[in-house]
C-alpha cells in the first residue's frame, strides 16, 4: 500500500527539549507530543481576532467540535495512556518517577474540561431564553482565548518535562525492540475506535517533525496490514477532513457550507504557523 500523498512536508520537531533526532529513543515521546504541540499552536492562533471573536455562530459551533472530537479525544487518551500503560512499564525498570508527572495530569485534565465548558457561554442560558449579545459573546471569546493560553502555557511545560526525565530512561532502559513491543501494546489498548484517531494524528504530526522516509521505516512499515489500510484509505482523510481542516475552517470569513462562503475567502491578517 502507498502511503498518503497529502502529507505535511518536513520541518523536524518542535521540541526545545529533543531538537532533533539522534537515536531512535528521541522518537519515543516526539510521537505523541509533536501533535500536541502543533495543535496547541493551531488553536491558539486560530482563536486571535480577526478569525474568531464569538459572534459567530457557526465558527463557535466548527471550533467546539474540532476540540472535542480531536484535540480533548487525543489528549485525554494520551494521558490515559501514559497512567495505565507508559508509566508503570518504565517504573517497573527505573524504579521511581517523579510524582509531579501523573499530578500534573489532574491539573491539565481540569483544564481541558474547563475549556470544553466554555461553549455554554455562547449559548442561551436556558431554553427560550435569548441568546448572548455580541459583546457577551465578545467577552466569553476572550475568556476563552486566556483559558486556552494558560492550559497551552502548562501543557508545553508538562510534555517537556516529560521529555527532559522520560528520553534518557527509555535510551538507557530499553532496547528498540522492548520499545516496540510497548508501542504495540499501547495500540492494542487504544482499540479501533481509539486507534481511528490516535493513529492520524500522531503520523500527521510524523511527517512534519521526522520526514517521510522516518514514517514510512519507523511508523507504517510496523504496522499491522490491516492497520495500515484503514489508515491510508479511512482515517487519514478523515483526519485530513476534521482534525485539519475542521480547525482551519475559522480562517474562513463565512461558513463554507453555505453560499455565502462558496467563495472560500480567507482572512489572511495574521501569519500562519
Amino acid at each position: 500500500m502507498a502511503p498518503p500523498k497529502d502529507v505535511p512536508a518536513f520541518a523536524g520537531p518542535t521540541s526545545t527539549v529533543i531538537p532533533a533526532v539522534n537515536h531512535w529513543s528521541d522518537g519515543s515521546l516526539l510521537a505523541p507530543h509533536e501533535p500536541i504541540r502543533h495543535d496547541l499552536a493551531r488553536m491558539e492562533r486560530l482563536l486571535q481576532a480577526p478569525f474568531f471573536d464569538g459572534t459567530q455562530p457557526w465558527k463557535v459551533a466548527a471550533f467546539f467540535k474540532w476540540y472535542n472530537d480531536w484535540f480533548y479525544f487525543n489528549v485525554h487518551h494520551h494521558h490515559d495512556i501514559e497512567e495505565t500503560i507508559f508509566f508503570p512499564a518504565v517504573k517497573a525498570r527505573c524504579d521511581v518517577i517523579p510524582e509531579r508527572m501523573a499530578a500534573d495530569h489532574e491539573g491539565l485534565l481540569h483544564m481541558l474540561d474547563e475549556i470544553r465548558s466554555m461553549e455554554a457561554r455562547f449559548k442561551p442560558l436556558s431554553c427560550g431564553a435569548p441568546a448572548p449579545s455580541p459583546s457577551e459573546r465578545r467577552l466569553a471569546a476572550e475568556e476563552l482565548r486566556q483559558k486556552v493560553a494558560h492550559m497551552a502555557a502548562e501543557l508545553r511545560e508538562h510534555i517537556a518535562e516529560e521529555e527532559r526525565f522520560f528520553t534518557p530512561v527509555i535510551r538507557e532502559k530499553f532496547t528498540k525492540e522492548e520499545h516496540q513491543q510497548l508501542v504495540a501494546r499501547i495500540i492494542q489498548a487504544a482499540g479501533l475506535s481509539g486507534n481511528a484517531k490516535l493513529c492520524p494524528w500522531i503520523v500527521h504530526a510524523m511527517y512534519r517533525w521526522a520526514g517521510k522516509d522516518y514514517v514510512e521505516k519507523e511508523m507504517r512499515a510496523t504496522m499491522p496490514l490491516p492497520i495500515r489500510f484503514l489508515l491510508d484509505y479511512f482515517w487519514y482523510p478523515k483526519y485530513l477532513k476534521q482534525g485539519v481542516a475542521g480547525l482551519d475552517v475559522l480562517e474562513f470569513e463565512a461558513d463554507p457550507s453555505t453560499s455565502a462562503g462558496k467563495s472560500l475567502k480567507r482572512i489572511h491578517s495574521l501569519k500562519a504557523n
